[in-house]
């Protein structure tokens, strides 16, 4: 039962950080400059979530770990798309 918990937990967690980074976002100036930083943080976010539920569904677990080392990128990545804006 732990690691059901656990494995839900991720889900929600990749969530939450989908919808704080959404929100992050809309908050943005719309200068030309940030609508390409909104649109990059926005894919990278979204592919997170994407992969995620992916993941969840594969049937090997050569697959899974193959779509959750996607879902780490796309988070490094959205992590370093923010610091920019953030500092």
């Amino acid at each position: 039962m732990q690691n059901t918990e656990k494995i839900q937990d991720i889900h929600e967690r990749i969530y939450q950080f989908i919808i704080r980074i959404l929100k992050l976002v809309k908050q943005l100036p719309k200068t030309p400059e940030n609508i390409i930083i909104i649109t990059q943080i926005t894919r990278s976010a979204t592919s997170m979530g994407a992969n995620d539920q992916e993941a969840d569904g594969t049937d090997s677990r050569k697959d899974f770990i193959a779509k959750y080392a996607i879902v780490r990128k796309e988070g490094k990545e959205t992590n370093y798309s923010t610091s920019g804006i953030l500092h």
